[in-house]
């Protein structure tokens, strides 16, 4: 979809569920400007105090290098799991403190190339 007005695209994510799962998907909202953004941003907050849209929340995107990082860290969670060398180690990405721990020591952290 799109707002010709604002030059707003609107895109569906995720998989269209055959099954009776009713969360509701995931909307990308693309804006020109990072005013609109803002304006954007800034009147979601009044969402909470509307009972029909209490349950929608609207959060701005990280940047590419961060996301990016981040992938790179939940990437290797998943592959020092699978790797038949660690068994008997417990690897677990922790998405606050942005940190990859083996058995609760710290072995890397988010650490973007700004």
């Amino acid at each position: 979809e799109t707002d010709e007005k604002l030059n707003i695209h609107m895109k569906r994510l995720g998989k269209i569920r055959d099954d009776l799962d009713d969360r509701p998907r995931p909307l990308l909202v693309e804006v020109e400007s990072d005013e609109i953004q803002k304006e954007i941003l800034m009147k979601a907050r009044n969402l909470m105090y509307d009972d029909d849209c209490s349950n929608i929340f609207i959060k701005k995107d990280v940047h590419f290098t961060v996301r990016r990082e981040l992938n790179r860290l939940k990437r290797r969670e998943i592959d020092e799991n699978e790797n038949p060398m660690n068994v008997g180690f417990v690897f677990k990405f922790d998405w606050k403190d942005r940190v990859l721990r083996k058995n609760g020591t710290i072995i890397d952290r988010f650490n973007p190339s700004f």
